[in-house]
């Protein structure tokens, strides 16, 4: 599930027209991302996946850093679970 200070920080920077009220004009190509990353923003975002990829692509200056962040820290979360189950089927 999506947390909810992501989805509504990107909001609040887009309302604002960009970060800390300044508009910066850079494009996010779709074709960047494949279908494997998009299926990895999807689950790790649940039911707001499609609209956090949407966010990603109207602006990509707010919203990717965000989602690199819930990226970089399910990674982390995966590996201490990986490592944790490995050594429980060592056990074995």
């Amino acid at each position: 599930p999506v947390d909810g200070k992501d989805k509504s920080g990107i909001k609040t920077a887009l309302e604002r027209g960009g970060m800390a009220g300044k508009t910066v004009k850079y494009s996010f190509d779709k074709s960047i991302l494949n279908t494997i990353h998009r299926h990895a923003i999807a689950r790790i975002y649940g039911d707001s996946g499609q609209e956090m990829l949407d966010l990603m692509h109207k602006n990509p200056v707010v919203a990717i850093p965000v989602v690199v962040k819930r990226l970089k820290q399910k990674d982390k979360d995966f590996r201490r679970s990986r490592e944790v189950l490995n050594r429980r089927w060592k056990e074995l």
